[in-house]
Parts: structure tokens; C-alpha cells; sequence
């Protein structure tokens, strides 16, 4: 487990699903939990990270081309929903739940299948936030940009009595 430092220790974890299935986070104050946006319009997200991939660019030391575009997916966005919502009333944060459920068994479960992918983030206001941190980080970067990826959903769940206050999920996959 790597820790970066900022105000608070961040924690990064690494899993695969697909080829890799990628973590990222961010610490919130403990006195003031980050809420999430009180919606998520799949438009907004959808143009935010095909924007992002429309555009060669370096994660970490590693140059990568620019990707096709992603569609919204429903059933991904029931996975990334669930997920977030887990973590945050459950109090963890990782790719496998408490019970050992994993990033492909909940796509698979919500109807898309297990071809996934999946970076998570605690602790952030906003989508942007999340980005942002998400491709300062070279793996998670990779993860965006995997051109194998055709659909994309984001999700974020916020409980005050929980460590980081949000959780977020983005779920990239390819049936």
C-alpha cells in the first residue's frame, strides 16, 4: 500500500479485473465530511471523461494514445451506485466487499458482465476532484485511458458517520 502525503495520509490500493482494476482516493477532514453532489448528470460525466480520453496524454511515464469515446451504461452505473452505497454505510473502502464480492461479480450481478474495470475514490466533493486526483495518478490514468474500455458509469454515496464522508466508483467495461 502506498501513502502520499497531503493534509492527511492518502491510501492507494491496487487490484485487477480485467488487466487492472484501479484505486484512488482522497482524504476529507475529519471535522468536515465532503458531501456528495446531490446528482450526477451522466451527460456531464460522460462528456468530462470522454474529454479526457480524447487527448494523447502521459500517465506517469507512460504515453498513451488517445481513446475512443465511452457510452453511459446503465447496468455499470447500477454496479458503480451499489458499490458506492456499500462503502460508505459499511465503512470501508476497497474493490472487494466486507462479504468478498469483487468489481466484476457486482457488474455481473447488475446485468453487464465481468469485462470490468473499476477506480474508486473517497473523501472528494465533486466529480472533478475525483478526476483530477484519479489521472495525477499513473495506473489510475492508464485505467481511463484503457482504449479496450466502450462504457462508463460513476457513482458517489455520502454517510457523516463514515471515514471519508464520500465514496466514489467509476466502472469502465467492455461486453
Amino acid at each position: 500500500m502506498l501513502k502520499l502525503q497531503k493534509s492527511k495520509p492518502i491510501q492507494f490500493t491496487f487490484g485487477t479485473t480485467l488487466a487492472l482494476a484501479l484505486l484512488g482516493c482522497g482524504g476529507g477532514s475529519q471535522a468536515e465530511k465532503p458531501q456528495c453532489p446531490s446528482a450526477i448528470e451522466s451527460a456531464t460525466a460522460l462528456a468530462m471523461v470522454n474529454q479526457i480520453r480524447a487527448e494523447p496524454r502521459m500517465c506517469g511515464a507512460k504515453a498513451m494514445s488517445a481513446a475512443p469515446r465511452l457510452q453511459w451504461d446503465q447496468a455499470l452505473h447500477a454496479a458503480a451506485t451499489a458499490h458506492s452505497k456499500d462503502m460508505a454505510h459499511r465503512n470501508f473502502f476497497g474493490h472487494t466487499n466486507p462479504d468478498g464480492l469483487t468489481t466484476g461479480q457486482r457488474a455481473t450481478i447488475a446485468g453487464y458482465g465481468a469485462n470490468t474495470g473499476e477506480n474508486i475514490g473517497a473523501g472528494y466533493a465533486s466529480l472533478e476532484a475525483v478526476q483530477k486526483s484519479l489521472l495525477e495518478s499513473a495506473e489510475h490514468c492508464e485505467n481511463i485511458m484503457r482504449p479496450e474500455f466502450k462504457h462508463y458509469a460513476v457513482a458517489c454515496a455520502s454517510n457523516d458517520n463514515s471515514e471519508y464522508g464520500t465514496y466514489w466508483t467509476q466502472s469502465f467495461g467492455s461486453k
